[in-house]
């Protein structure tokens, strides 16, 4: 093989906004960074296609919706690197796409394979070790540290997001609107009391009439939404497309979420935010430490950093 060519696996474009980004990033970057490169994605089936599908399609020479854990030891042997795509699969227990992920790095050491995690948090219930021969770009602190003590080699790096165009939307002025991002499989129980909004018993200072329902995940995330908007007679504002989403925030007063994405985006804005952590999330706690000790600026380079470390992993001795 003399052109360079990767497979990125475990793609998710099936709505969620949040896991798009840091997929076409991915994939932007990598074509500014390695010059030629061909680039094959594997992504699993979609649910919805949202609109910006096409701007990922267009950065590739080969698209694959299907199911990754039909990939086989001959197939990946076609590509110079095996990168899993950035976002989740070993950042919460229980993730069903956690055995493929650390099967493909098992695979790849195996048989001499490059294997890279394009930007990933971790969660010390997985068993890391099928990770020591790959190439770990880890997106925050927690997850490094966590590494660190597993004496597994990785790249301190940040969520892909962080290097995108934020300025590129549109300033529409301030809507005096409180956004709530609520993720369809974690809240529980949601309430008011007097100028509190109370999620699985955090209370917060909110104003009900300011209050809108959205989400970056409208397929999975609207029939949760649905009940809280009937419950409460609350508006709900539909997201498309990332311009929707960014020009919601970008108006936006305040921004309460327990979905990651959308805090990265309230803070690209400067818009005050209460992210709601998940129990035990090494994700979470470790982008709010990112938050708490660089500045935005510091962060997108750690990202390019991140991106960077995968662009010379693909090029070292080829």
């Amino acid at each position: 093989m003399s052109t360079l060519r990767i497979l990125v696996t475990h793609g998710w474009l099936r709505g969620n906004l949040g896991d798009f980004l840091i997929t076409y990033e991915l994939l932007k970057n990598l074509r500014e960074l390695v010059p030629g490169l061909e680039i094959c994605l594997m992504s699993i089936p979609g649910i919805k296609k949202i609109k910006e599908r096409r701007l990922a399609l267009d950065l590739l020479d080969d698209f694959i919706e299907g199911d990754s854990q039909d990939c086989r030891p001959d197939f990946f042997k076609n590509f110079h690197m095996i990168i899993n795509a950035p976002g989740g699969g070993l950042q919460d227990p229980g993730d069903k796409r956690a055995p493929a992920i650390l099967r493909d790095a098992q695979v790849c050491a195996e048989n001499g394979l490059r294997h890279a995690m394009g930007s990933h948090s971790f969660h010390p219930a997985f068993d890391l070790d099928p990770l020591r021969h790959s190439l770990v770009i880890a997106r925050e602190p927690r997850s490094g540290n966590l590494l660190k003590g597993l004496s597994i080699p990785h790249v301190e790096s940040a969520d892909l997001s962080f290097l995108h165009d934020y300025a590129s939307y549109p300033d529409k002025g301030p809507s005096h609107k409180d956004l709530l991002f609520l993720r369809f499989d974690l809240v529980r129980k949601v309430e008011f009391h007097e100028n509190s909004l109370i999620i699985d018993g955090q209370a917060m200072p909110c104003r009900r009439e300011t209050l809108v329902l959205t989400s970056s995940d409208e397929e999975r995330d609207y029939p949760k939404l649905k009940m809280i908007q009937k419950k409460f007679n609350l508006p709900y504002v539909q997201c498309e497309t990332l311009g929707d989403l960014m020009t919601l925030i970008r108006s936006s007063e305040t921004v309460i979420s327990d979905r990651y994405h959308p805090i990265i985006f309230a803070k690209a804005y400067q818009k005050p935010f209460r992210f709601l952590l998940r129990p035990g999330s090494l994700r979470d706690q470790g982008l709010l430490d990112l938050f708490s000790g660089h500045s935005f600026n510091q962060i997108q380079a750690l990202a390019k950093a991140g991106v960077s470390a995968l662009a010379d992993g693909l090029l070292k001795n080829t």
